[in-house]
């Protein structure tokens, strides 16, 4: 029986050889060719031995690409695509001032003066109190807290009556409150150009701004991730229409003399102006340019814009290690930027360490 078995196997093995000869003599893989040519039994192994291993790098490769589809499938390129002025949103602009009250209403050298000298009044060492909140006062310990009304009546009316002379843009020539929204930031009231209402950029139940102004929410005709959703010229926000210094936003300021304040901000005078997108809320003491008094400043914006495909909504956040807007509701704003998250994680890292938030920051109304 066993060489029955073995008769039965040799043809078999012979048609293998032959099949295998014939793929050798016709295949277009580099090697195969010598392997079934009549050589050496010594050149037969090198080219067996080389074709394994260009066999197992060849399959390292082939695991490397799939195992980088698998984690990391989304892949960015940047094309070089000219995009329509008319299609991107002009910044918003926000100016502090340094000087940030008025002297005819708060006087604060002579409220330090007066303090050295122990002869201070409890309205006086309140309203010092409210104004360390945005100074830095080497002499001064706060030992006491204070109402969230109180600190934002304070800013409200000690802060300069009026910090512009003269704003223009796109030949128009409107009164500088027109253009200007009064917003509160680290720095104190600051003043805010072509930025979102904060009832278009906070939820309702956030407690945010100082409640004395008034809102000017209008339809929105611009979405972050669809652009402009409406054809007309004048929008909000406002799009960038021209090009060139003479469309530029042109703002004069001023500043009263008596108004200067060398205990606060420690003898810095002029402005800090930070440009941004219309739906971020402002951090102006990371990213900002100083304009100092009696100086012109120019600045030129050089715009780029980068979109994500549609296709990559397919794919799990986890996955392509981003979010869309509607994908990751904020706790206090209506709007996802990587601002807006930056300043709720430091709200949401201070409410939970310290149990209360800075004046600068949002919070929930309470019930």
């Amino acid at each position: 029986m066993s060489g029955k078995g073995q008769g039965k196997t040799r043809p078999q093995e012979k048609r293998l050889m032959v099949y295998f000869r014939e793929y050798c003599d016709y295949t277009g893989i580099h090697g195969f060719r010598y392997i079934g040519e009549d050589r050496t039994l010594a050149e037969r192994i090198w080219w067996t031995i080389w074709l394994l291993l260009s066999m197992i790098f060849c399959g390292l490769m082939v695991y490397q690409i799939f195992d980088k589809y698998i984690n990391y499938p989304v892949l960015i390129t940047f094309s070089m695509k000219e995009t329509r002025l008319q299609q991107i949103p002009f910044p918003a602009v926000t100016i502090c001032p340094r000087a940030k009250f008025s002297l005819s209403h708060f006087n604060i050298t002579a409220v330090l003066e007066k303090m050295k000298a122990d002869n201070i009044t409890e309205e006086e060492a309140q309203k010092i109190g409210y104004a360390s909140a945005v100074c830095e006062f080497s002499h001064f310990n706060k030992t006491e807290s204070y109402s969230r009304e109180g600190f934002y009546k304070f800013l409200n009316e000690s802060r300069p009556s009026s910090i512009f002379k003269y704003c223009s843009y796109l030949e128009k020539e409107p009164d500088c409150t027109e253009f200007f929204k009064p917003i509160l930031t680290e720095e104190g009231v600051c003043y805010s150009f072509n930025i979102l209402d904060k009832t278009d950029m906070f939820r309702d139940n956030v407690e945010f701004n100082l409640p004395d102004f008034h809102s000017t929410s209008q339809i929105q005709h611009w979405d972050v991730e669809s652009g402009f959703t409406a054809s007309q010229i004048h929008t909000y926000p406002q799009r960038a229409l021209r090009i060139g210094q003479k469309n530029a936003f042109y703002v004069l300021m001023k500043t009263r003399k008596s108004d200067i304040e060398y205990e606060c901000p420690m003898g810095e005078s002029g402005y800090r102006v930070i440009l941004h997108f219309p739906s971020c809320y402002p951090d102006v003491t990371e990213n900002h340019f100083t304009v100092p008094l009696g100086q012109s400043v120019t600045g030129v914006i050089i715009p780029h814009m980068i979109k994500t495909s549609e296709g990559v909504k397919r794919f799990h956040p986890q996955t392509r290690d981003c979010y869309f807007q509607s994908e990751r509701p904020l706790k206090y704003f209506k709007v996802y930027t990587q601002a807006n998250c930056l300043l709720e994680c430091k709200t949401n890292y201070t409410l939970d360490i310290c149990g209360c938030v800075g004046f600068h920051m949002p919070s929930k109304l309470s019930e």
